[in-house]
């Protein structure tokens, strides 16, 4: 899935200290220019990957029992593909972006596209035409003036929406909200549940302990916070150690190139290419509202 979930890998330009000394490797990622040095990176690029992580699992949780695909292969695909695209952002476009596969269009993936017919290639086929388009987009300009376009109030907003829909997943994985069948149909009807298990204890412990940090202004806050409540989920049962090590299996990747056109041969040619184009806008102003949240947390925006 082309960039769809961004994240930033430096905090903002008033919490930096001073620039680095000058080093083949701080010229190259103009740390002077930036405010920033090799600690303050080292330090943000763990503190993005801590709390990235969760979708190396939950993007699994979402599309391998939709697409009858090996849980452990998605994980292990998710992982590969962010860790290479971030390193190629890094090194390439010389930006503190880390990229991974993102939510929402991953819920369409499992949910709508094989409702439609489609197996997991004609459903990952879909997205690979989509990330083909985009990147058309982009080669000809036609992205960055679309972006230019829009009101940067409109760019920000969008960048909430995508931070409350994560902090919605939390809650729910937490085990603080569920959903619940409504009277008037099929959507589901958010509830609170009464807050009785471990698991609900542990999330809230988590939750306070980010906050407090943040409050202080704490720099490692979610690092420490991760770190604090992954301890706790361990001692108390919550978590165990054995469910955090897998053994690699990529028996998935290169499945959108196996029959990357069964949409058009399922669904038609005029409904394949509609379901293209809705799938593409919601990536490209999903897109757009991360990268101008994390870039003007960055000091990277030009406005």
């Amino acid at each position: 899935m082309e960039e769809a979930h961004v994240a930033v890998n430096a905090v903002k330009a008033e919490r930096r200290p001073a620039p680095g000394t000058g080093n083949a490797i701080a010229e190259y990622f103009h740390f002077a220019e930036r405010g920033t040095d090799f600690a303050t990176e080292a330090r943000a690029g763990l503190t993005t990957f801590m709390v990235m992580a969760y979708i190396i699992f939950l993007n699994a949780g979402i599309i391998a029992k939709p697409l009858n695909l090996d849980p452990i292969a998605v994980s292990a695909a998710t992982a590969l593909v962010a860790g290479i695209m971030t390193i190629a952002m890094g090194i390439v476009g010389n930006y503190p972006f880390a990229l991974a596969a993102g939510l929402g269009i991953n819920a369409i993936v499992a949910f709508s596209l094989t409702a439609k017919g489609l197996d997991a290639r004609g459903a990952m086929g879909v997205i690979v035409i989509e990330g083909l388009v985009i990147t058309a987009l982009v080669l000809i300009g036609l992205r960055e003036a679309v972006m230019n376009a829009v009101p940067l109030a409109l760019k920000r907003s969008i960048g909430v929406g995508i931070g409350l829909f994560i902090l919605f997943i939390g809650f729910a994985n937490g085990g603080i909200i569920a959903g619940q069948q409504s009277a008037y149909g099929s959507i589901p009807a958010v509830t609170m549940r009464p807050i009785v298990e471990p698991q609900q204890y542990v999330f809230l412990f988590g939750l306070a302990v980010t906050i407090v940090l943040f409050a202080m202004r704490i720099r490692a806050a979610l690092i420490i916070s991760i770190l604090v409540t992954t301890v706790v989920a361990i001692v108390f049962g919550i978590q165990k150690v054995g469910d955090l090590v897998w053994s690699p299996n990529f028996s998935t990747l290169g499945l959108g190139l196996q029959d990357p056109f069964q949409a058009f041969a399922k669904l038609g040619v005029l409904t394949a290419i509609l379901t293209i184009f809705a799938i593409m806008l919601l990536d490209f102003f999903d897109t757009m509202g991360t990268v101008t949240g994390v870039a003007a947390e960055a000091g990277l925006a030009d406005a």
